[in-house]
């Protein structure tokens, strides 16, 4: 049986992760996103309801890095990763962190 979210955020918490924002900056060809859409990780492994399969295995070990803390390569900002979609005609998608509130 798989954790619940709510196990996730204490499994997060208790190894010192953040929880990721995954937003689609631009769309570009087919998919099946909309621009503007946002996906909250709780935890890395925790992939959230109605994000498409390949879109969340691009993303997988960005998000992992970015919960972790691990700075990007983005010089305007280290705490932002922007990744591309796989297709020849990807999207874009920015992941972020997220500090509880």
């Amino acid at each position: 049986m798989p954790f619940s979210r709510e196990r996730w955020i204490e499994i997060a918490k208790a190894r010192g992760l953040e929880q990721v924002q995954v937003r689609l900056i631009k769309k570009i060809g087919k998919c099946p996103h909309e621009e503007g859409e946002v996906f909250l990780y709780v935890h890395p492994n925790c992939r959230p309801e109605g994000l498409c399969g390949v879109a969340a295995i691009a993303l997988e070990t960005f998000v992992q890095r970015c919960s972790a803390k691990v700075p990007s390569w983005e010089s305007d900002n280290p705490n932002i990763y922007r990744i591309h979609c796989p297709s020849k005609k990807g999207t874009l998608w920015e992941i972020k962190r997220i500090r509880d509130k």
